[in-house]
């Protein structure tokens, strides 16, 4: 529930990564369920240091990919909305001009402040990466306040992470000693009606972890919060779905039974065992394909989808 293809400025430009490509590895990977969710960074497109995205093509695309594969793979017409609290009134624009079934609500950098991607951590002293780091949490905080009713999901809390460590620099930031302020958080996305999503990229990027990381996810269950998404944030089609079904795993083992999904806004709670059960089921059927013809494959593709979507939205 997190990945993005040719209309995020960031995709792999050396893949194919149209919405019928990562469909295809998403089905190839065993997922039944998919969001694209592009990257609209309203902050960036608004001072003219990203290009707009075409949602009009966009939305015609996935659309596409969405009736190719009916009923073999669920396709979910998302976004990845950057920075809404900098610039409020392009945030709410997108939402009011578009029809998306979920999403994600992102920080990538403090007001005023480049992307975390493209911070040089070594040239900053423990204080200054430690001020960054709160002042990064105070504002993810108003980012959720502005996020009820507009955004489902937080996505990838502790975003700079990834970058901190990519410097060498992580043992510089002591999550435990901000837990107070975490269990603030998740106490605002439980009033918010707000998911937490679990983003497997930390596992791909050096963290050996989701991010935010498995303590904090547990941390949040344990305060009361029960919605989950989980994504790879891929951006690129080989990577789609890498490391969701160990995450399914993880929070089965922490309590947790149902992951949330969304079509047309709505949530819709589905069993991390009947995902778990799908996920094999299509990994085996790709062997089937591979074996024994593609009409056999197709048809137990189609049964797995059929029985995976019978869940009733919520």
């Amino acid at each position: 529930y997190h990945l993005h293809c040719v209309y995020s400025f960031d995709y792999d430009k050396n893949a194919d990564c149209t919405p019928i490509s990562v469909c295809r590895h998403a089905l190839e990977n065993g997922l039944s369920e998919i969001a694209f969710t592009d990257h609209y960074c309203v902050n960036a497109i608004s001072d003219g240091s990203l290009p707009d995205v075409d949602l009009v093509s966009r939305a015609r695309d996935i659309q596409e990919a969405k009736e190719a594969f009916r009923g073999k793979l669920e396709v979910r017409h998302g976004i990845e909305l950057g920075q809404p609290t900098q610039r409020s009134d392009v945030a709410l624009k997108v939402l009011s001009e578009n029809r998306f079934d979920f999403v994600i609500g992102s920080l990538h950098n403090n007001d005023g402040f480049p992307d975390f991607y493209y911070l040089d951590y070594k040239s900053f002293s423990p204080y200054e990466i430690n001020s960054l780091w709160d002042i990064y949490l105070s504002e993810t905080m108003d980012h959720i306040r502005w996020g009820k009713g507009r955004f489902h999901s937080l996505g990838h809390l502790n975003y700079l992470e990834r970058y901190i460590h990519r410097d060498g620099l992580k043992d510089l930031i002591d999550v435990n000693s901000r837990l107070e302020v975490y269990r603030e958080i998740f106490r605002l996305l439980i009033d918010c009606d707000i998911a937490l999503e679990l983003n497997t990229s930390g596992k791909v990027q050096g963290l050996n972890d989701t991010v935010p990381n498995s303590s904090l996810a547990k941390l949040y269950h344990d305060v009361g919060g029960k919605l989950y998404t989980v994504g790879s944030d891929s951006h690129t089609p080989s990577r789609v779905g890498s490391f969701v079904k160990e995450t399914y795993e993880y929070l089965l083992s922490i309590g947790v039974e149902e992951i949330a999904t969304f079509s047309e806004g709505n949530l819709v709670l589905k069993s991390i065992l009947t995902i778990l059960f799908i996920i094999i089921s299509l990994v085996l059927t790709v062997v089937v394909l591979m074996q024994e013809g593609k009409s056999a494959g197709l048809g137990a593709i189609a049964g797995a989808a059929a029985f995976y979507n019978s869940e009733a939205p919520i």
